[in-house]
């Protein structure tokens, strides 16, 4: 293992570590067994079926979208790559999921891992996107703290000039121009440019409003559809909260898991969680349960599928770990 990672793992042990104990100071045993004895199985499984029916069917549009340029991709191959990757980022460190997707999904529909990886690009800058808009929205409906409101406008205006830059490398790619400097010996640029250019290709539904403009479509119907799968979340554990504590709640997560942690988000989920709900001013204990157990759902049905997803897709774990291997070989080259 590397240095990176070596420190990569240290950084993440010491964040989820101690979001975890932040977040469960104090917890008491007896009121979590309460609260999950009075959990309401009928809106839970709402909640769910929205999130697998729903909220999962509008990503794998926005990636067959973004790709629909290079080749066409069936909307159930992406579902199940994308649960795939949940499995990589809920049982393996280093975020893997975010390598082994594009790899084995690449590898699938027979797209360039660059390319690939340029269109999971701009799936997450849509995701950081709307983001700092449902925050913008949050803030007129919820006692957003300010802390919020900063971190959403840094992040749009650090989407702007993303998208901006990614435009215009994608139009240089497509007009025939070179993508790296002139003065970069072509021994090197060479190389170089063939991973740029490749990567570029991925980026070209920038150029096409049309796409571009579903992508967006679907994006918001995404994080839209999101806010009543954590409305259901919280009234089916007793909660009786107003329907912005959703979406403040889901913003609150979307920030947190951005940051680095173990593997399934741990820590950094209960803390947002916890947090979420305190501003609300939902008791703590209350607010501890929400977190423990929404999380153990999470982590234990997202998974199950991503497992049977690997088997339809006639992958074994292996396959993982090769992805791994795979990606960092093609970053060598």
């Amino acid at each position: 293992m590397t240095r990176r990672r070596w420190l990569h793992l240290l950084i993440g042990l010491l964040v989820s570590g101690t979001a975890l104990v932040i977040a469960l100071k104090d917890a008491k045993l007896d009121v979590l067994v309460r609260r999950l004895s009075d959990l309401r199985w009928d809106l839970l499984i709402l909640s769910g079926v929205i999130y697998f029916f729903i909220v999962i069917v509008f990503r794998a549009l926005i990636v067959r979208t973004l790709l629909k340029h290079i080749r066409p991709v069936g909307v159930d191959v992406a579902y199940r790559y994308i649960f795939i990757g949940f499995l990589a980022n809920n049982v393996l460190p280093f975020r893997l999921g975010e390598i082994v997707r594009p790899v084995l999904f690449g590898r699938r529909v027979m797209i360039p891992i660059a390319a690939v990886l340029a269109a999971m690009a701009l799936e997450r800058m849509l995701d950081m996107s709307m983001i700092a808009v449902l925050t913008g929205i949050s803030s007129i409906v919820s006692p957003v703290p300010l802390k919020v409101k900063l971190a959403a406008a840094v992040t749009a205006v650090a989407m702007i000039t993303l998208f901006a830059l990614l435009g215009y490398m994608a139009g240089r790619s497509i007009s025939g121009k070179k993508l790296l400097p002139s003065w970069i010996p072509d021994k090197i640029s060479g190389p170089l440019e063939t991973q740029a250019l490749a990567f570029a290709r991925g980026l070209s539904s920038l150029r096409e409003k049309k796409q571009f403009a579903l992508a967006i479509l679907c994006s918001a119907c995404l994080w839209l559809a999101m806010i009543p799968v954590l409305h259901l979340r919280i009234h089916s554990f007793g909660l009786d909260l107003p329907f912005d504590a959703g979406l403040f709640m889901l913003v609150s997560l979307s920030f947190s898991l951005a940051l680095p942690s173990m593997p399934g988000y741990v820590g950094v989920y209960h803390l947002a969680v916890v947090f979420a709900m305190g501003v609300y001013g939902v008791a703590r204990e209350d607010a501890q349960a929400l977190a423990l157990f929404s999380h153990a759902i999470d982590l234990v049905t997202v998974s199950a599928v991503g497992f049977v997803c690997l088997m339809i897709e006639g992958l074994k774990w292996g396959s993982i770990i090769s992805a791994d291997k795979e990606f960092r070989q093609e970053k060598m080259r």
